[in-house]
């Protein structure tokens, strides 16, 4: 029998943890996705009110502290995503076996369950090591698609659309609280499955059900402050570096929430700390002398923090590689965009579809450009230089005289008619 098939629990595994098998208990991902770090569900309580459960993958049942799994997963930090491959933190055996919350088998979980009125407002919030059995593992466009099918009303339909309509009340809560939503367009790119060459590029589209998942995975992470008032020495926190002014001279201050790595143990070391922390602090599990040591702790926290920024730098590096394998077989191509940012001597132009910001350099009087004014560009790989290769940006639209390109007329402007594989 394959290992993927394989999963045996011992029956102390389930003698201390809350038995939620029984509960409509779903996944939702990207296509492909085998490391499920998490699961959620909705139902009426029999008070009126709902009850809300984020379950993460429980990944610090199986790696202890101070074993080889350990001191590996601590060196590597977090799981590398490229194009076409996924660099693991953990085994796969775990990352998409025994750890991954799969449906229709059993799993380890650690549960954040919240008592949620029909206004979005917490009522009371516990957390329990549990075991659940998912009962559907969803991409966001089959959850999406399920919450407008009219025709089904199946347990887990009722739940995602009961997830869904409180997501939405939250992030209103967020956003007129101060909460900025800041992020860049993410590419995906279509994989011809003989070469291995991109054939198409996009940006991801994102649906509904990508705001409801991150909603309450936010939730839950932020619900973690119990551990920061009983380990206000050791616990770790998410902090992101302020914008910079420029980019946000017009927005309001950001909500200062205090917020945890809880929700991502198959692939961020720092979650399975925090995992250990509050299993300390509800009583699931035994403390040790390095998780309460503050100066272990700080070494281990410089060590995640370089290891996530290098795993940025290779995503981002994956991202260009293949971007300048797209357009080395595509020649020169046109497209449309909009401005986003006016420069002293440029301009940036994203490119909706594929998600591409260029900057074609101008040096021109008496030509104005405004944010969100529509242009025409080429898009082309400039190889001149073979160990710095780069996507060249030049404007076609509006013409400028010296300034502007023609336009390309035997442009591979569409992708090729091959099958593609999405990659996420």
């Amino acid at each position: 029998m394959s290992s993927h098939h394989i999963c045996i629990f011992h029956f102390q595994d389930f003698k201390s943890r809350t038995d939620l098998r029984h509960i409509g208990v779903c996944s939702v991902d990207p296509p492909g996705c085998t490391d499920i770090d998490d699961a959620l569900h909705c139902r009426d309580l029999e008070n009126g009110n709902l009850e809300v459960g984020v379950h993460i993958a429980d990944v610090s049942h199986f790696i202890r502290s101070g074993n080889a799994l350990d001191q590996e997963a601590a060196s590597r930090g977090t799981t590398v995503y490229l194009c076409e491959k996924r660099i693991d933190m953990v085994p796969e055996l775990l990352s998409s076996n025994l750890c991954s919350l799969r449906s229709n088998v059993e799993r380890l979980a650690f549960s954040c369950i919240w008592e949620i009125n029909h206004d979005a407002e917490i009522i009371n919030t516990k957390f329990t090591k549990s075991v659940i059995n998912s009962k559907a593992s969803l991409t966001y466009a089959e959850a999406q698609m399920r919450i407008g099918d009219t025709s089904m009303n199946d347990e887990i339909t009722r739940s995602l659309r009961g997830l869904t309509r409180l997501a939405k009340i939250l992030k209103k809560k967020r956003i007129e609280m101060g909460a900025l939503t800041l992020s860049s367009p993410e590419f995906q790119f279509h994989i011809d499955s003989e070469t291995h060459n991109p054939i198409d590029l996009q940006t991801k589209e994102l649906k509904e059900t990508n705001s409801m998942v991150e909603e309450f995975m936010l939730l839950a992470n932020i619900s973690v402050a119990k551990i920061y008032d009983e380990f206000a020495e050791c616990a770790l926190l998410r902090k992101h570096p302020a914008p910079p002014p420029s980019n946000c001279d017009m927005l309001v201050k950001a909500a200062k929430s205090k917020a945890r790595h809880f929700t991502s143990p198959i692939r961020r070391y720092s979650d399975i700390i925090v995992h250990r922390l509050l299993a300390v602090s509800i009583g699931a599990d035994i403390t040790y002398p390095d998780l309460m040591d503050k100066h272990k702790q700080a070494a281990l926290c410089n060590n995640l923090n370089y290891d996530h920024k290098m795993s940025q730098y290779a995503q981002r590096s994956s991202v260009t590689f293949h971007t300048q394998l797209f357009f080395k077989s595509k020649g020169i191509v046109n497209k449309e965009g909009f401005i986003l940012f006016v420069k002293k001597n440029a301009i940036v132009v994203l490119i909706p579809k594929s998600g591409l910001e260029g900057i074609p350099t101008l040096t021109v009087e008496d030509t104005v450009f405004r944010v969100f004014d529509k242009e025409k560009v080429t898009i082309s790989l400039d190889a001149s230089n073979v160990q710095h290769q780069k996507i060249r940006m030049s404007l076609v639209e509006p013409v400028i005289p010296g300034v502007s390109v023609s336009p390309q007329s035997n442009c591979n402007s569409e992708p090729d008619a091959k099958k593609p594989k999405l990659e996420r």
